[in-house]
């Protein structure tokens, strides 16, 4: 089950041996916009540029963790501290 599932993302076959290429295809329009992208086209497209670039790194940015100094700072944080206080975990 799990090899079919994989191979089902990577477009060699679907679901019941159906053949879906799919994910190739994303995979594949990917490699085709980004290898044919010249500096003309960012220069012309600033906008929808700047709006991929955002839509990738805005979510990657979240991964990153706050450092315990700011985040205790935030608000609603008081709660949280207390309970953790009132179960008995001490600081966290």
């Amino acid at each position: 089950m799990a090899l079919g599932s994989s191979y089902g993302l990577l477009g060699d076959s679907g679901w019941c041996g159906t053949q879906s290429s799919s994910g190739i295809s994303v995979v594949g329009a990917g490699r085709a916009g980004l290898g044919s992208l010249r500096g003309s086209h960012i220069v012309s497209h600033r906008f929808l540029c700047a709006m991929g670039l955002a839509v990738v790194a805005l979510p990657a940015l979240q991964l990153i963790p706050l450092p315990p100094a700011l985040w205790s700072w935030l608000p609603g944080r008081a709660l949280v501290a207390e309970i953790d206080l009132v179960a008995g975990l001490g600081a966290v």
